[in-house]
C-alpha cells in the first residue's frame, strides 16, 4: 500500500487495537489514532477521502442510533470498515449497509491493508460466512409475504419464545394446529429448527400479536416439530 492514509480506530477492546496497530505498522503509511468516544471524536469535518475508520461492532451496539447517523455522515467522504469476530456475524447484520468493508480480527487480521485498499477503491471483500448469512436472510425476507396469516402469527410468537401450548392459547386454536403451522413455517422458510425461526422473527418481525401477561411454563411443548 503506497498511498498515505488517515486511520481512525474506534474500538474498546485493547487486544483488538493492538492487533490492528501491529498490522498497520507492517507497511502502512500515514497517521494512526485511536478514539475514545466516537460521538465526540468522530467529526465529519475532520474526515477526508484518505480517512479510513476501523469501527468495532461493539461501538455500534454501545452507541445505538446516534452513532449510525454519525457514520452515515462521515461516509460521505471517509470509508468505514467494520471490525468483528466470526462469531459476531449475526449481530453485524443490522450494520452491514453502513460499512464499506469488513475485517475479521480473529481470522485474517493480516488482510488489513487489502481490506483498506479495496474499500478506498469502492470494493468490498465479503467473507464466505457473511455471504451465506446474507443470502439466507434475503431469501427468507422474500418468502415472508407468502406465508398464510396463521403461519405469520405463529412465526411472530416463536420470536417471543412461546411454546406450542402458549401459542395455541394465544391464538385460540388446537395444539395440533400449532404443530402443523410450525412445521409449515420451518419448511417454507428453510429453518433448521424453531430456535432459528424464533431468532429470525425476533430480529425482523414486528410484534403484531400481543405479548399478554403469560409466559411459557416448564411443561409447554418446546420441540422442533
Amino acid at each position: 500500500m503506497n498511498a498515505r492514509r488517515h486511520i481512525v480506530v474506534a474500538e474498546d477492546d485493547p487486544d483488538v487495537i493492538e492487533v490492528i496497530q501491529e498490522q498497520w505498522r507492517d507497511g502502512g503509511k500515514g497517521s494512526f489514532i485511536v478514539i475514545g468516544n466516537p460521538l465526540i471524536d468522530l467529526l465529519p469535518s475532520r474526515c477526508t477521502r484518505s480517512t479510513v475508520i476501523l469501527f468495532g461492532l461493539t461501538q455500534f451496539k454501545a452507541f445505538g442510533r446516534p452513532i449510525c447517523r454519525r457514520i452515515e455522515e462521515v461516509r460521505k467522504t471517509a470509508k468505514v470498515i467494520l471490525v468483528l469476530r466470526e462469531a459476531q456475524v449475526m449481530d453485524a447484520l443490522d450494520y452491514i449497509d453502513l460499512c464499506d468493508g469488513f475485517l475479521f480480527i480473529d481470522r485474517q487480521p493480516e488482510r488489513l491493508h487489502e481490506v483498506i485498499d479495496l474499500a478506498i477503491q469502492g470494493y468490498c471483500l465479503f467473507p464466505r460466512t457473511l455471504l451465506s448469512v446474507l443470502a439466507s436472510r434475503h431469501l427468507r425476507l422474500d418468502i415472508l409475504p407468502t406465508l398464510s396469516e396463521g403461519e405469520a402469527e405463529v412465526l411472530s410468537l416463536l420470536g417471543q419464545g412461546l411454546t406450542n401450548k402458549f401459542i395455541a392459547q394465544r391464538l385460540g386454536i388446537r395444539d395440533s394446529t400449532v404443530k402443523n403451522l410450525v412445521r409449515s413455517v420451518l419448511r417454507k422458510m428453510h429453518f433448521r429448527n424453531r430456535t432459528e425461526a424464533g431468532i429470525f422473527a425476533f430480529r425482523y418481525l414486528a410484534a403484531d400479536v400481543g405479548m399478554g401477561d403469560q409466559s411459557p411454563d416448564e411443561n409447554g411443548e418446546g420441540s422442533d416439530n
